[in-house]
């Protein structure tokens, strides 16, 4: 069962230089590692908090929602990969955590792995959580495809939390994030982060086969892989605990 974490994490919205986030974080402690998790395409922070919260006991967690998802302000078209990622590394310097760890999740790894390869020295390690886009399914068609077969693994919560983030982001918004998110080849910018890396997949998830995580694995100058039993693709949601203790035991 995901633990409660509304007295641990707290909401705060930052005004960056082009665009706004909000992101939830927990007391900062200056001796801990700092870990930014960084959330799919339609989703928000949210289906992160009981994977932050396992982890908030450890580490300074910042869960964010980025620039048109959740309830942030929208910018006037989804923005790119590319752009996402220039967020990701500007809250980072905001937020004064050089050397920290990036969490990301589907289509958040492909905007992590591109912090990672614009700026290389600015974070220590990164985990990626079913990471997308399978290269030989890059066609909406069968994105949404596995998305339908993922989705009856997910657990109700899950669903409606997706369900209610798709709602709020709207579908001309979501279509567009869905070309820059196929056009974005995860494998190419892969290939030039050297830092550790830990590529997680869920069993049971339909939309990152296993095969694909092997290829990322072989990609990646310094990376492993680890599978969760009986999760699917918001593994982070479902198997918060086995997935806390896997990233735990990673970030040293």
């Amino acid at each position: 069962m995901p633990i409660d974490t509304k007295n641990t994490l707290r909401l705060k919205r930052i005004a960056m230089s082009k665009h706004t986030v909000d992101l939830r974080m927990n007391r900062y402690d200056s001796s801990r590692q700092s870990i930014l998790f960084v959330h799919g395409i339609g989703a928000s922070g949210r289906y992160f908090l009981p994977l932050a919260g396992e982890m908030s006991a450890t580490h300074n967690v910042f869960v964010v929602d980025l620039p048109g998802y959740g309830n942030t302000p929208k910018p006037p078209a989804a923005l790119s990969i590319r752009e996402l990622a220039d967020v990701i590394i500007e809250l980072t310097h905001r937020l004064n955590l050089e050397k920290s760890i990036l969490i990301g999740h589907s289509m958040g790894c492909q905007i992590t792995t591109r912090a990672v390869q614009k700026e290389p020295m600015l974070y220590e390690k990164m985990v990626l959580i079913g990471p997308t886009v399978n290269n030989k399914e890059r066609t909406l068609f069968m994105q949404s495809l596995r998305l339908a077969q993922d989705v009856i693994h997910e657990p109700m919560r899950v669903r409606q939390m997706i369900l209610s983030d798709y709602m709020r982001m709207g579908f001309r918004r979501y279509l567009q994030a869905c070309r820059h998110m196929m056009n974005d080849h995860i494998e190419e910018s892969l290939a030039d982060c050297r830092l550790p890396i830990l590529i997680v997949r869920g069993k049971k998830d339909k939309i990152v086969p296993a095969d694909w995580v092997r290829v990322l694995c072989t990609v990646a100058p310094d990376a492993k892989c680890h599978e969760i039993a009986d999760a699917p693709h918001a593994a982070q949601y479902k198997m918060a605990s086995r997935l806390a203790a896997v990233c735990c035991k990673f970030a040293g």
